[in-house]
């Protein structure tokens, strides 16, 4: 007979991320936009706290549609 698997108590990633998605639901109660809000809050305390600057991105070329 085998062995029976061993359980463990040890938290996993998956756990991490629900326990953050659980604190979050808690504290915003689940309003997507009030996270939204928060989270660029966030992003742009850190942009003038680390002094960053935002780059934008190279200008495309329009596609003639030869594939190249």
């Amino acid at each position: 007979m085998s062995e029976p698997s061993q359980i463990t108590n040890e938290l996993t990633p998956v756990d991490d991320v629900r326990r953050v998605r659980e604190a979050i639901d808690a504290e915003f109660g689940g309003d997507v936009y009030k996270i939204a809000d928060h989270a660029n809050k966030v992003a742009e305390e850190y942009f003038v706290k680390l002094n960053l600057k935002l780059v934008s991105p190279p200008p495309t070329e329009p596609r003639n549609g030869t594939g190249g």
